[in-house]
């Protein structure tokens, strides 16, 4: 894991401290109360702004045992942290699969979430509108209907919902021709 400069660490945390709504609902009065611990923070993690990540549920449906973090350089692209415990860990690291995301843990302080700089390059970020399609199902209670389309798309997908839609819509063949159609149909005016 590559470790942030301590000069970048400073620079970051003013940065944090003058635009701290974007990142908290909480106050932070004595803002060199907390600076000694957010700076070592800083070393391996990156605070989250509030608008690129919500909370969701986990497989067994449990509110509030997922967060779902939008990656910063692609807004189209998301990672899952799951809870365990009172600890937050990459969904790739905690999965079935022998190789394993190994990136720090997700940690959240002063209301402030601090993700980890840098996964494996095993671990790859999926598809935000492929995420949420299965917390909709969890949403519905669907858990059974989530799993069926893990399996069926796979469980870290890095292709967007809809590729996945597409590639399903060719390969059944009544579809083929109500796509020629759609094709072929004049545009509305």
């Amino acid at each position: 894991m590559a470790e942030t400069t301590e000069r970048e660490r400073k620079k970051l945390f003013v940065q944090l401290m003058y635009s701290l709504k974007e990142y908290t609902t909480e106050v932070i009065a004595d803002q060199e109360a907390v600076k000694p611990i957010v700076l070592e923070l800083l070393k391996f993690h990156h605070p989250i702004k509030l608008v690129d990540y919500e909370y969701g549920l986990s497989r067994s449906l449990k509110k509030n045992h997922r967060l779902i973090i939008k990656e910063s350089e692609d807004k189209t692209k998301a990672r899952e942290y799951i809870k365990i415990a009172t600890s937050w860990y990459c969904s790739n690291r905690v999965s079935q699969r022998s190789i394993r995301c190994t990136s720090a843990n997700l940690e959240i302080k002063y209301g402030i979430v601090f993700a980890p700089n840098n996964h494996n390059d095993i671990c790859i970020a999926k598809d935000y509108s492929y995420v949420m399609k299965i917390q909709g199902f969890y949403k519905q209670g669907k858990s059974h209907e989530a799993r069926s389309f893990i399996k069926k798309n796979g469980s870290s997908s890095n292709k967007s919902l809809t590729d996945s839609m597409l590639e399903d819509s060719i390969l059944n063949e009544p579809n083929l021709s109500a796509l020629a159609d759609l094709e072929t149909a004049t545009p509305l005016s």
